[in-house]
């Protein structure tokens, strides 16, 4: 029996037969978890972000998933970044971010990203390619409400180093890992939309 070190005497340990996502997600559901703790990638190393089975877990666990980077030195974090669309699923990411924040006293950043409607609807609303001016004022709308996010919890806030930071990109999800690069954090926290099966299919 591997030894499980220093941890609490009523620690329960399950050893699952079966599809090992399958029955871990199942698990979690039984157990009416609050947290599933996974390696962001498994015995085929580091690659291009988290591997096949780790974001297959996440995309179907019935509860909030941590992803944990092998090579991260234990302790608390110091800088925790919240990515958010702005949309219902991307608002619960600031609150646990905030608690995570709070707890270990670190680093908060509160990063939107987004693609101008000039990117997205092309010739359909703009005959001309916008003005730098128009472009500025959707940059500030945008920045305001996000901004007004993170106001909500600046009583819990007091006293540790916040910012706020909005950015255009084509590709969401590249950004964010280079804002998360850029700025040394350890911790991204992201909301997270549970698509059904057809929809996951597509």
């Amino acid at each position: 029996t591997a030894s499980l070190g220093d941890v609490p005497e009523d620690t329960r340990v399950d050893v699952l037969f079966g599809d090992a996502g399958e029955r871990l997600v199942a698990s979690a559901a039984d157990l009416n978890a609050d947290l599933l703790v996974l390696g962001t990638y498994g015995a085929g190393g580091p690659g291009r972000g988290a591997g096949t089975f780790a974001t297959w877990c996440l995309r179907r666990a019935p509860c909030s998933v941590l992803l944990v980077d092998p090579d991260r030195a234990p302790g608390p974090y110091k800088s925790v970044v919240a990515a958010t669309d702005l949309s219902k699923h991307g608002a619960f990411a600031l609150p646990a971010a905030v608690e995570i924040a709070v707890k270990d006293r670190a680093e908060l950043a509160l990063l939107h990203v987004f693609q101008g409607p000039w990117y997205q609807v092309g010739r359909i609303l703009f005959d001309d390619e916008p003005s730098d001016e128009f472009k500025a004022e959707y940059h500030a709308l945008l920045r305001a409400e996000v901004i007004g996010q993170l106001e909500e919890h600046r009583s819990e806030l007091a006293g540790l180093h916040t910012r706020v930071d909005t950015l255009e990109a084509r590709k969401s999800g590249a950004a964010i890992a280079d804002y998360v690069e850029q700025h040394n954090a350890d911790l991204l926290v992201m909301g997270a939309h549970k698509p059904g099966r057809v929809r996951y299919a597509v």
